[in-house]
């Protein structure tokens, strides 16, 4: 779930895996791992994951992108 939440919100805004582990305060390597699924992320970035997801998703409705 959350691997997928992760590649649609660097796919919505064009975000590298480094660009949003500075986003989240973490590190590239956690990033890669959440997104291979080697580990979930802690409850913290889980919230902050969320938050991001709901904002690109949200920006995305508002600008009309399909990225699907």
């Amino acid at each position: 779930e959350y691997a997928l939440k992760i590649q649609k919100i660097m796919k919505i805004n064009g975000l590298t895996q480094t660009e949003l582990a500075a986003l989240l305060g973490t590190i590239s390597q956690n990033v890669n791992r959440w997104l291979g699924e080697v580990y979930l992320p802690s409850p913290e970035f889980r919230e902050k994951i969320d938050e991001l997801f709901k904002t690109s998703i949200t920006e995305e409705a508002l600008n009309g992108k399909s990225n699907s």
